[in-house]
């Protein structure tokens, strides 16, 4: 029962900031002055919750940072804390997702990314989106090895605001693990909510099961792209990552969130 009441409080708590961002939003996207491609790219996310941005990153600079960024995992062939305050986790261990591999605050060992983790574009589309200023807390290389189709089903990874960023260091195809999404279901509010209310009585409480999402199905939508591309999502929307099938993958996420500051996983 005390879970219950805690659970209907959060939930509560949703409702209101969602209400309260959607009443002060269109003023706040007037004072960033947005240009047209921004608005473009918020116009898709307020439809369907996702957009995807080709050729954001050079190809070649793509190739480079695939490069070295693999190079560390061979060098630690395990988890590793670097001097630079970066950090790698393996997680081998998981009962999904295993095989992922990934470098909390890589720009600590490669300070260029820097300007990458607190790029304004992205930023300003973050914040027109949720109409409040937004900040990345995290910025993480993932690596995933080639599985046997381990990974996650559908979830998303909080009921409350988050908005991430994916960029692709590598062609990325129907069979290299692929991001899915279910089109506008961050606006399945009654979906969301019953499940942030009733919880799974198994595994992780973001998680959504086939029952769950059997009648929105047909809307999921895999987003391939070449390297450079960047993917902008609101991951309060239902979306998985595909298996890889023939070969890794490795991509950089952005973790933005309301509030400024860092936030240190698995530390």
């Amino acid at each position: 029962m005390r879970n219950l009441t805690k659970r209907l409080k959060e939930a509560k708590n949703t409702i209101l900031e969602d209400l309260y961002d959607a009443a002060r939003s269109r003023s706040f996207v007037r004072r960033l002055q947005l240009s047209s491609q921004q608005e473009r790219i918020l116009r898709q996310l307020q439809e369907n919750g996702v957009a995807l941005v080709k050729d954001f990153y050079p190809r070649e600079q793509c190739e480079f940072l695939k490069e070295k960024l693999e190079g560390y995992l061979k060098e630690a062939q395990g988890d590793k804390d670097f001097e630079s305050g970066a950090y790698l986790r393996y997680y081998d261990f998981m009962d999904y997702d295993q095989g992922v591999r990934r470098i909390h605050h890589v720009e600590k060992e490669i300070p260029e990314l820097v300007e990458f983790r607190h790029n304004k574009f992205v930023l300003d589309i973050a914040s027109a989106y949720f109409g409040k200023p937004m900040f990345s807390q995290i910025l993480i290389s993932q690596h995933n090895v080639v599985t046997n189709g381990t990974n996650r089903y559908h979830h998303v990874d909080q009921f409350g605001k988050q908005f991430k960023s994916f960029l692709y260091l590598e062609d990325v195809d129907l069979n290299k693990g692929p991001f899915t999404y279910i089109l506008g279901s961050h606006r399945n509010h009654y979906i969301r909510l019953k499940k942030q209310i009733i919880g799974n009585k198994i595994g992780s409480p973001t998680s959504f099961y086939e029952e769950d999402v059997k009648n929105i199905l047909n809307r999921e939508t895999a987003f391939c792209g070449s390297a450079g591309s960047l993917l902008l999502a609101d991951v309060r929307g239902i979306h998985r990552g595909m298996p890889q099938k023939t070969s890794s993958r490795s991509i950089l996420m952005n973790y933005i969130y309301p509030t400024p500051g860092d936030r240190f996983p698995d530390k």
